[in-house]
């Protein structure tokens, strides 16, 4: 028994729920997405393409990409299309972003997967062909620690 003057110290820290944990992973999924696009706006290939897998499957086309081919296919859209002056609020609707776990891949991604759904204010389908009003991305996160979201399914 202990002594009678023993107390338990006052809690410090607490686990995190599985609800909490959801919320975390929904806002990091949220900001790696705007990232992703921000920097695909802008241009900047190599730092778009952190956000996604290194295979990414493009369902709506019934084919999966390498990351070096979609660095190839986003050089392209800036060939064909001007993108200057283009802003993320110009092409995402923000307030139409949600974020739910998923079990679409389950036998085929180890881990957590969100999928974001998206509505764009941009009908850029003639230019990305992928591209629609309404897209949905699936995420999940790298396998080493401290690994970051990333695209790995985009329909």
């Amino acid at each position: 028994m202990p002594p009678v003057s023993w107390r338990p110290k006052a809690v410090t820290s607490r686990a995190i729920t599985r609800d909490e944990s959801s919320d975390q992973g929904s806002v990091q999924v949220k900001t790696a997405f705007i990232k992703c696009v921000s920097f695909f706006l802008d241009k900047d290939i190599r730092s778009a393409t952190e956000y996604l897998y290194d295979q990414v499957k493009i369902l709506r086309l019934n084919t999966t990409l390498s990351k070096e081919e979609m660095i190839s296919t986003f050089q392209g859209y800036y060939e064909n299309s001007d993108f200057t002056g283009v802003n993320l609020q110009d092409v995402i609707n923000e307030e139409s972003i949600f974020i739910e776990t998923s079990e679409r891949f389950s036998s085929e991604i180890p881990g957590q997967v969100y999928l974001l759904t998206v509505k764009t204010r941009l009908d850029l389908s003639d230019q990305i062909p992928f591209w629609t009003r309404f897209q949905e991305y699936f995420f999940t996160q790298e396998p080493v620690k401290g690994g970051g979201w990333k695209i790995f399914a985009i329909f």
